[in-house]
């Protein structure tokens, strides 16, 4: 993710992507995903049941960051279709 803040406009400008890297052999997983894209926001959680599992929630940087932009009074620009 990248975050660039514009002063004159007072505008938070946004971009993420979700990129998953393996080395190896990985372990037996067990994965549930539910995701939801609308536009360029994709939001939703992984839930990876293993040796090394854990819960990725897709989301939960961008909200953060559009309620601290909203607390400020700044707007709120997701920059879609670009890599970080």
């Amino acid at each position: 993710m990248s975050c660039q803040l514009t002063e004159p406009d007072h505008t938070v400008h946004f971009r993420e992507a979700v990129v998953e890297r393996s080395w190896g052999i990985p372990p037996p997983t067990l994965s549930v995903e539910k995701a939801t894209v609308s536009g360029w926001k994709r939001s939703g959680e992984r839930h990876d049941v293993s040796v090394g599992g854990g819960t990725l929630d897709y989301a939960v940087v961008r909200k953060a960051v559009e309620a601290a932009r909203a607390a400020a009074g700044w707007k709120f620009h997701l920059e879609g279709g670009r890599i970080p």
